[in-house]
């Protein structure tokens, strides 16, 4: 344990702080809370609130801060890398333009065969054999076309080559030839393999394309493959570097630097000042939606300083994290945190705003924002089932797999690479883990530091080896036998009326600590038979009586016992008159005050207090009866809570008459059944 003492002026005042012991003083303290003690719960509740949402609002901004700030021109050389701020998804029309084009230019167009141009030149080819038939000038004109010789053997050649002439014909139409310079290549490919010089020529001299140009079925065919071109999104993850050091900024580098919001300081001050709208309506929201609801908890300081501090940590975190890993961020810790010291409805509601809050420092990205969102949700919904440590780790593991799936449906839907979902799932399990392993190792600290008490510290605290338990049990054995009849009383009828019956169990294990000061001054642990009171005078023996409630308050402090069991201590005995001495006193002298026979006080302040109340008077006043069958116990019960009841004890308890007969019902019910008969049998000695 350390000691750091800070002189800063006025009284110093210790405070322990992740288990070192601080003093500390300052004159300003004492002034702001002479403020707090003027102000009305609901002024001090809005007071805080509006300090939490301006945290919110410092950090929310600040992350905002580390934009680039400069101007950008194209033609501008980087002289550092920009790192794009957050994530950002959008379609590039420029390069969905340019995929268009490149599919135009390429589009080789339809082309359809044409049966009248294959009937034209094969009419042509056969009007020509007809010509030879004609006089001799015709044909010497038909022979120099063809460039052969004129004479009898070519003459006799070139009558006998029709059919073949035909036959070649139809084939190179069956192959197709288009109406463009690849169509004409490759009819010279075919030409070219006739040997027949007559033939070649004569069909080079009449052959034309026979697959001709179809622009309007070119362009249905082309308008259908353009609408099948989806649009071209781009992914920019928050950390990515968007454009590398040394780069020449192009158009196309600007756009991107437009789209990240770090182009020009103008885009940059737009962003701001939407920003700081967006957090100024949401925390009026906040302040408005929660000063009623969260009253009781913000109006303790020490759940008012815990939120302060854990917020902090978590805003400062979230600010700092590089974001390239922003799915390894334990968002759900804050959650269970939240939820374990203070509540569900607590960790409800300030999930609620702290993702909120935490929008603009994630640059709104609903990616990340819906997978929190229902991570944070699973996390309120498993509180309940939260009893011990190993609790949280489990519920961290399944928040882990609720993250993996909801982010694999994302991905699936967005159709995001293998690879990358692999990776993202592994990040977002050990986010939902380590969210569980943060609140393992801060619980303590903050339970220790802000004397908070928890489920898990009243489970530690309700072991009976602990040891102000065992030293109870040692130094005054009766008392402690008390004390644990008195817990079953209250444990149970605290669960018959909807009260929190494990605080009530485990406050009636320490509510009687302070005897153990005087053991033998209380008649449960006097065996001996001597009572000591008999030597002292009513007014001494009233002040030892009254101080085992001042004693036990000292020793939980010194036990470090929280502060909610420790005010059990002092308001189980109300302001409760002591009958027996102020009777015996006033025989000795007439005009004693009633006054200075009364507990100091306060009176019991809540519905678990008020039970320990009546279970505490009514443990000992039944086991004083002879007679203890069901009638004699009720009648009991009865005359002790009405007598409380008149003495107006709980006047300042949230407990109704209904309720006090649900309460009465099951004490009876529960020392009937401490006090049953039992069967005596025949060897029995009388």
């Amino acid at each position: 344990m350390y000691s750091v003492t800070f002189l800063l002026g006025g009284i110093m005042k210790p405070i322990t702080l992740f288990g070192k012991k601080i003093n500390i003083k300052i004159e300003t303290v004492k002034k702001v809370e002479e403020i707090e003690k003027e102000l009305t719960t609901e002024e001090l509740v809005k007071k805080r609130l509006i300090f939490i949402a301006l945290i919110f609002i410092f950090f929310a901004i600040s992350s905002k801060f580390s934009y680039v700030k400069n101007t950008y021109h194209i033609g501008t050389e980087i002289s550092k890398d920009i790192i794009a701020p957050n994530s950002i998804s959008y379609f590039d029309n420029n390069k969905k333009r340019d995929l268009i084009l490149k599919l135009i230019s390429e589009e080789e167009g339809v082309y359809e065969r044409n049966t009248r141009v294959e009937q034209e030149v094969k009419f042509n080819i056969e009007n020509f054999y007809e010509d030879l038939k004609k006089d001799k000038k015709s044909k010497e004109e038909i022979f120099d076309l063809l460039g052969v010789e004129y004479n009898i053997d070519n003459i006799e050649k070139l009558n006998l080559s029709k059919e073949k002439t035909l036959e070649y014909l139809e084939n190179i139409f069956n192959l197709g030839i288009q109406n463009n310079e690849e169509g004409q290549n490759l009819l010279n490919i075919q030409l070219d393999e006739i040997d027949d010089i007559f033939i070649k020529n004569l069909l080079k001299s009449f052959i034309k394309a026979n697959k001709l140009y179809n622009y309007e079925k070119t362009e249905e065919n082309l308008r259908k493959r353009i609408a099948n071109i989806d649009n071209i999104e781009i992914k920019i993850q928050a950390g990515d570097i968007v454009v590398k050091k040394g780069t020449v900024l192009k158009a196309e580098d600007i756009e991107i630097l437009k789209k990240i919001g770090v182009y020009s300081l103008k885009d940059n001050i737009q962003i701001f000042i939407g920003n700081i709208l967006y957090l100024i309506v949401a925390s009026i929201i906040f302040v408005l939606s929660t000063r009623k609801i969260l009253s009781k908890e913000l109006a303790s300081k020490q759940k008012f300083y815990a939120s302060i501090l854990a917020i902090t940590i978590y805003l400062l975190s979230l600010r700092f994290i590089s974001l390239k890993f922003i799915h390894f961020f334990p968002f759900e810790s804050l959650t269970l945190m939240f939820g374990i010291l203070f509540g569900v409805q607590y960790a409800g509601i300030f999930s609620v705003f702290i993702l909120i809050y935490i929008s603009t420092m994630l640059g709104f990205n609903y990616l990340i924002l819906i997978v929190t969102m229902i991570s944070m949700i699973y996390a309120i919904y498993s509180l309940k089932k939260i009893r011990n440590r190993t609790d949280i780790i489990n519920t961290g593991i399944y928040i882990g797999l609720v993250k993996v799936m909801i982010g694999l449906s994302i991905g699936l839907i967005g159709k995001v690479d293998f690879v990358e979902q692999v990776f993202k799932m592994v990040e977002l399990f050990l986010s939902g883990l380590l969210s569980a392993m943060i609140v393992i190792a801060l619980l303590p600290y903050f339970e220790e530091t802000f004397n908070i008490l928890t489920k898990m510290k009243l489970i530690e605290l309700g072991d009976l080896s602990h040891p102000l338990l065992r030293k109870m049990a040692l130094e005054a054995p009766g008392t402690f036998h008390h004390t644990m009849l008195v817990a079953t009383l209250s444990e149970l009828a605290a669960e018959a009326v909807g009260a929190d019956s494990t605080f009530t169990r485990v406050a009636c294990y320490y509510h009687d600590v302070g005897k153990m000061k005087r053991a033998n001054f209380y008649v449960e642990n006097q065996n001996s038979g001597i009572n000591p009171h008999d030597k002292l005078s009513p007014t001494l023996s009233t002040m030892i009586i009254k101080a085992h409630t001042k004693d036990g308050q000292e020793i939980g402090k010194e036990y470090k016992i929280p502060k909610e069991i420790r005010d059990i201590m002092t308001e189980h005995q109300g302001t409760t008159f002591l009958a027996y001495f102020y009777n015996k006193a006033k025989k000795e002298n007439p005009d004693i005050l009633e006054s200075d026979f009364r507990y100091d006080g306060p009176k019991p302040r809540s519905k678990e207090s008020a039970i320990i109340m009546m279970a505490d008077s009514i443990e000992a006043a039944v086991r004083s009866l002879d007679v203890k069958d069901h009638v004699s116990v009720e009648k009991m019960i009865r005359k002790i809570i009405s007598g409380k009841m008149e003495d107006e004890q709980f006047t300042e308890a949230d407990i109704t008459l209904k309720e006090m007969e649900i309460i009465i019902n099951s004490f009876v019910k529960t020392l009937q059944g401490i006090y049953h008969s039992r069967i005596k049998y025949p060897d029995q000695k009388k």
